[in-house]
């Protein structure tokens, strides 16, 4: 990593340890710089945040599940997957 300047690139590149606080204090705090200055990496930045947030979330069942499928949807399905065995057109198989 270049300590004097760093190419967007290179901040999407070590964001994680950056993130971590993993750098070292100088890489750190040219990190901090860029992202003071360029809106992208700043947006960038906090989208990567928020991705994080939410996929803890999901692992750590933070979040609601979605609601099941109602009975009718699921038949339906069924109903028609057993149709396509039974006349021979398997869509689950990759065509040739």
């Amino acid at each position: 990593m270049n300590h004097a300047k760093l190419s967007c690139k290179e901040i999407y590149e070590y964001l994680a340890e950056f993130l971590d606080h993993a750098l070292p204090s100088n890489q750190q705090d040219v990190m901090e710089t860029h992202l003071e200055h360029c809106p992208c990496c700043k947006h960038y930045l906090d989208n990567y945040r928020e991705t994080l947030i939410l996929g803890k979330a999901a692992c750590c069942n933070k979040m609601n599940p979605p609601p099941p499928a109602p009975d009718a949807l699921i038949n339906a399905i069924l109903a028609a997957r057993q149709k396509g065995l039974e006349d021979g057109s398997d869509e689950s198989s990759p065509s040739e």
